[in-house]
């Protein structure tokens, strides 16, 4: 069962962006960026909705977690594992005496004395002279060799392939390599799975609702609401018979159910259970592209009000056009509506 912490984010306009593109198909994948100042970033996602990073990635998160979105690593960037900066300095440390007077470079090992020193002491001109011993190094392999370039400590004298390596961020935040965290980036795309949701919460239930806000009905859309259970439940929208939401059970609620193919008498039995347990006096159920038979005689049974289209925005008309036929009706005559 979702949350209402988990509907809550389709309400701010940064993610009603973001549902908008992808309902229109003009983002089929937010793909990632790492930017040196602000870490990961999404510019597709940027230019549409001028928003800050944090914004744009709480809206993504919202949206996976939501069922619309699902997501893909598909890199990583190395963080500090106190504060997550991604701005982060490195020192280098010998391994043996832990000096940071480290020099990297070429070495040369002399076979005749053993003496191991970087290139540029053998140095002599145009010639290679071993600084220990005095005697000029010819020919390699015969009596000197290249062991590669290595890490040089001034402190110990030592020579190393690997330093010690400590990281700070630009909090202060000082870390061995061990410690080093590490940030996943991830691509996101549309859920097939989460498309009838998509399609709800992109539906103009505004322009839907319009006939009871005219005649004073306080209207919350989307709801997120707590049945007689303590179960909370989320409805495409709910309507008080008041300027103002009372508390108590709403007169109104509705439920949208969009999918590629003709909805069964499931749909209707789960309907009815939220809205019985929200104790809602009228149940609108809005079905794209419509129900089957058997759903439609136990909606009739249940006295439930089912608007069937074949597109959202025929659904939209049809349903506006039933809300305000319904408060016309005698039905309402004695709720009082505070003007």
């Amino acid at each position: 069962m979702a949350s209402a912490e988990d509907f809550s984010v389709f309400r701010r306009e940064e993610v009603q962006k973001i549902l908008k593109v992808l309902k229109e198909g003009k983002l089929s994948v937010i793909e990632p960026e790492f930017d040196c100042e602000e870490g990961v970033v999404y510019p597709g996602l940027r230019e549409i909705m001028n928003a800050s990073r944090d914004a744009i990635q709480e809206a993504l998160d919202g949206l996976s977690k939501a069922g619309i979105l699902r997501s893909e690593v598909v890199g990583n960037v190395a963080v500090c594992p106190r504060c997550g900066s991604h701005k982060l300095s490195l020192q280098l440390y010998c391994p043996f005496c832990g000096s940071a007077k480290i020099s990297k470079g070429a070495v040369i090992e002399h076979l005749t004395c053993g003496h191991v020193d970087v290139e540029e002491n053998f140095r002599r001109d145009d010639r290679l002279v071993c600084p220990k011993c005095g005697k000029a190094l010819k020919a390699i392999g015969v009596d000197y060799r290249r062991p590669g370039v290595l890490h040089k400590c001034a402190g110990c004298g030592g020579f190393f392939p690997s330093v010690r390596i400590r990281y700070t961020c630009n909090n202060g935040h000082g870390f061995e390599e061990s410690e080093l965290a590490i940030s996943e980036m991830r691509a996101y795309r549309l859920n097939p799975a989460g498309r009838s949701l998509l399609e709800k919460m992109t539906l103009d239930v505004k322009a839907i609702t319009k006939p009871l806000v005219d005649k004073g009905w306080y209207v919350e859309a989307p709801a997120i609401l707590t049945g007689r259970s303590g179960v909370t439940h989320d409805v495409a929208f709910a309507a008080w018979a008041n300027k103002r939401k009372i508390d108590g059970s709403p007169d109104m609620v509705s439920e949208i159910y969009v999918s590629e193919k003709i909805a069964d008498s499931v749909i209707i039995l789960a309907f009815w259970a939220k809205a019985l347990d929200l104790g809602a006096k009228e149940k609108v159920l809005m079905v794209v592209p419509g129900l089957d038979e058997k759903a439609r005689m136990l909606a009739r049974s249940y006295n439930m009000r089912v608007v069937e289209a074949k597109s959202i925005h025929e659904l939209q008309e049809i349903a506006s056009t039933l809300l305000r036929k319904m408060i016309e009706k005698e039905v309402y005559k004695d709720l009082k509506v505070e003007v």
